[in-house]
């Protein structure tokens, strides 16, 4: 998992001493060990640099490519129109506007 998430270089190397982003990595790396059909994130992304959100997102799509079901929330409807398949919109936890496709 550590070659998958761009990190078997760092394998020696205690989690504390990873960024932000490396520390994201990680989180769905543990999260894909058990070999889920289903993957939930809940952003994933946020508050990390360019350079890992870019990792994530390659991550992610590779991770669906594959076979797996990726459900991801997230605030940003590029970032959803990007990684999606289907978006849905959530309000007060209803459902009011599935959509089939992303947007654009």
């Amino acid at each position: 998992m550590l070659h998958k998430v761009n990190l078997a270089d760092r394998a020696e190397n205690r989690i504390e001493t990873y960024s932000g982003g490396m520390k994201r990595r990680i989180n769905i790396a543990v999260g894909f060990l058990p070999q889920p059909q289903i993957l939930f994130l809940d952003e994933p992304a946020v508050g990390i640099d360019p350079q890992s959100r870019r990792s994530i997102f390659d991550m992610i799509k590779e991770l669906n490519h594959d076979g797996i079901t990726i459900l991801n929330t997230t605030h940003y409807m590029e970032e959803a129109q990007e990684l999606s398949d289907r978006i849905g919109i959530i309000d007060q936890g209803k459902l009011i506007a599935p959509r089939l496709k992303p947007y654009g």
